[in-house]
Parts: C-alpha cells; sequence; structure tokens
C-alpha cells in the first residue's frame, strides 16, 4: 500500500472536516478502504438540480496523488449516466493534465461547476431541464430506499443538519413527488377527454350532414366516422 497516498488522503479529510469554506458537497472516505471516498453534492441553487441530493464515488489509484482518481456518481441526475465514469480534465480519463497539488475538495469544486454547465463529455447524458427537476425532486427518496445497497443514510447521516435533511424534508419530498404524478395524471385524462370531444363533434358533424343532404344514416355510419379519427 502507498503511505504517502493513505497519509495524504486522511490530511485531506482531515482539512475538510473542519472546513468553513466547502459548499454544495460533503465527501467522506469509506470505513474499509481509504482509497474509496463517497461524496453528495447538494444544494445547487437557481438550477434544475435545485433540491436534489446526488451521491457518488471518488475512486483513488494506490499512486495518489501522482495519478488522478475515477469519478462516478451513483443518483441518477438527467446530466450523468448512473455508476459511470466521468470524463475530465482531473479524472483518469486524463492522467497528462493531472496535477498532484489537486485534492479532494478542488477535484468535488470542477465536478460541481461542471455539472452545472452544458459541457458534453463521456459520461454525461441528455435531459431537458424539466427532466432534471423531476430527478431533484426523486433524488433524496431514491437515495434513502437504496441506502442497502449504496449506504448513503450510514456515509452522510452526521451531515444530514448540514445539508437540510431531516424528518419534514423527507416528507415534504414525498408530497411534491404525489403531486407532481397527480398533475400529470390530470394532464393525460384531459388529453383523452379533449380527444373523446373532439370524436363526438366529428360524429355529429357526420350525422348533421348525412341528415340535411337527404341520406340516411346507420349504425355502421356512424362507427365508420368515429374510426376515421
Amino acid at each position: 500500500m502507498n503511505l504517502q497516498g493513505v497519509t495524504r488522503l486522511q490530511k485531506e479529510y482531515k482539512q475538510l472536516s473542519t472546513s468553513t469554506s466547502v459548499q454544495n458537497f460533503v465527501a467522506v472516505p469509506d470505513s474499509q478502504n481509504i482509497f474509496e471516498w463517497h461524496y453528495c453534492i447538494y444544494g445547487l441553487l437557481d438550477s434544475p438540480y435545485e433540491g436534489g441530493f446526488y451521491h457518488g464515488k471518488l475512486i483513488f489509484p494506490t499512486e495518489y496523488p501522482m495519478k488522478p482518481p475515477s469519478i462516478l456518481m451513483i443518483t441518477p441526475s438527467g446530466r450523468f449516466q448512473e455508476k459511470t465514469r466521468i470524463c475530465l480534465s482531473i479524472s483518469d480519463f486524463h492522467p497528462e493534465t493531472w496535477n498532484p497539488i489537486w485534492k479532494v475538495e478542488t477535484i468535488m469544486t470542477a465536478l460541481v461547476s461542471f455539472m452545472n454547465s452544458d459541457e458534453n463529455s463521456t459520461g454525461c447524458v441528455a435531459s431537458t431541464s424539466a427532466q432534471k427537476r423531476e430527478y431533484a425532486r426523486a433524488s433524496l427518496r431514491w437515495n434513502v430506499e437504496r441506502d442497502g445497497q449504496e449506504g448513503f443514510v450510514r456515509r452522510f447521516e452526521s451531515f444530514f443538519a448540514k445539508m437540510g435533511i431531516n424528518e419534514e424534508t423527507l416528507q415534504e419530498r414525498e408530497k411534491k413527488i404525489e403531486q407532481s404524478r397527480k398533475e400529470e395524471d390530470d394532464g393525460n385524462n384531459f388529453k383523452n377527454f379533449l380527444i373523446m370531444a373532439g370524436i363526438a363533434i366529428v360524429v355529429s358533424a357526420i350525422i348533421a350532414y348525412r341528415m340535411s343532404s337527404g341520406e340516411g344514416l346507420d349504425k355502421e355510419d356512424v362507427l365508420e366516422g368515429a374510426t376515421e379519427l
């Protein structure tokens, strides 16, 4: 094991734990493996990600800090493919541009900035702002429901107060998700109503035309008119 890497990461964790300047993310090493870190990005105000909590991983090579880490996001975001390495100038995709003086804080700051941009790269996905907002609304519940697999609560519970997560927050997220689904259902119901109303209008027009022209009208005529829609 690279003692330089272990010492460096331990020092960085201590610095992050006491830092008052870090915003929009928390990052902690795995309790069993100092080279695997978990982060949560949050508090991205005035963006499609507002209200979202995005859990991801930094996988450091044993040669760190001489080589860069892999960067992945676990929580669906509409910006990155889940559990897929993201290509950035500070990630393992570009060791030639890596600078050993860069730290976890540098990496996370760059990731947050890239997430808020429209720049495309390997590991990115395309989605609308509306889709990103829907992912943001669902992110906290998604993370909590998969705690047994990904350990969101176990890893970040001590930061919940800082992140603005409490029982009331969880309940409010549930209400927003249910409201969003209700609005979607209402929209679909209204769309179906318009379709049926359109059919009724066309059928009525056919009947009126046939009657005014002196033509007879039977059941098959009505069914044919509706089928043509």
